[in-house]
């Protein structure tokens, strides 16, 4: 999601009551900034890529790093504005002998809840924006074999986004101002179907009991709007994202914790096109641990559930938070 939104939308008011004539220019401003929504959506909404829980905190406050890159005092609010679900489902057909398919679907939506201002006046009220990104997605692909150890995969994802904003004016300033924004840039929706290829290589090895997992994975994102008639709307984003890192699980031994293990993950995110700098740069850390138990009273479609606490590091949603897992 666009966490700048307030800036942009005085830029564009500024462009909007100097010249009129620099329309052409203004629209290209719109569809930037609604491409880089678009992509940032995705990203968002990827659970491999940012994880948000249900209870946000400062590790500085506990653990004395003094680090303003692993969290600050205006990050929990950040999160807090946020709201993330993500409901993937992948279903993998029998394997072969080198490999197998897989077909896969997911649902996501993203909610961004901002105060806006336009004027240096703190009495007065300030602007709602509701921002909403909806996402429903189907895709396939194929994992194989390389060796003992490697494992190679791909697959394509075909995403349809549905993106929605809503402004409540609620200063005479901004009342002003929304004849020229309704429509425009708030207050706004439209559609976008995406194309998302995935390819990602994995290094697989036990020691001991604890099995490890190298791995390096390729989004890359492409599409273009549709149900909209407004030129600024009509849009084409293209972005990427790559995540690298280790996990490992452990399980423990003993009858009496049998069927509970430790999962640890540990991830570098790096982005580009237009997820330039959406999360305030172009990468960033994620760094997991949790408890995980098995679940074979829940049948075969839910192997494990889990608590733990995640941590990012180095991006404007950097800090802790307790996380649930399954099927890790």
């Amino acid at each position: 999601m666009s966490f700048r939104k307030d800036i942009v939308i005085a830029w564009a008011w500024c462009l909007v009551l100097i010249d009129a004539a620099h329309a052409v220019d203004f629209n290209d401003l719109v569809k930037d900034f609604y491409s880089k929504n678009i992509s940032t959506s995705l990203l968002m909404t990827d659970e491999e890529v940012v994880q948000f829980g249900f209870m946000d905190f400062n590790p500085n406050d506990y653990i004395e790093l003094d680090d303003e890159n692993i969290g600050g005092k205006g990050e929990n609010k950040l999160r807090s504005d946020l709201i993330s679900l993500s409901l993937p489902f992948r279903y993998d057909f029998e394997p072969g002998s080198r490999g197998n398919y897989w077909i896969g679907v997911k649902a996501a939506y993203l909610k961004h809840n901002q105060d806006l201002r336009f004027s240096d006046d703190a009495s007065l009220p300030s602007d709602k924006l509701e921002e909403l990104n909806t996402i429903l997605g189907i895709g396939s692909g194929y994992d194989f074999n390389l060796s003992t150890h490697w494992m190679f995969s791909a697959g394509l994802y075909v995403n349809w986004i549905q993106y929605d904003n809503s402004v409540d004016f609620n200063s005479s300033e901004s009342q002003a101002l929304a004849p020229y924004l309704d429509g425009l840039l708030t207050n706004v929706d439209f559609d976008v179907l995406m194309a998302e290829p995935i390819v990602s290589i994995n290094y697989l090895r036990d020691w001991g009991q604890t099995h490890f997992t190298l791995f390096s994975k390729l989004h890359y994102m492409i599409g273009r709007s549709f149900d909209t008639e407004h030129d600024a709307h009509k849009i084409n984003p293209e972005s990427w994202y790559t995540t690298t890192g280790v996990l490992a699980k452990r399980p423990f031994s003993g009858e009496t914790l049998q069927g509970h293990s430790l999962w640890y993950r540990l991830a570098q995110v790096n982005t580009g096109g237009d997820l330039d700098m959406a999360v305030g740069t172009n990468r960033y850390y994620e760094a997991g641990i949790a408890w995980l138990v098995e679940t074979p009273d829940l049948g075969s479609y839910v192997e494990n559930i889990g608590l733990g606490i995640n941590i990012n590091y180095g991006s404007e949603l950097k800090g802790g938070t307790i996380v649930l897992l399954f099927n890790k």
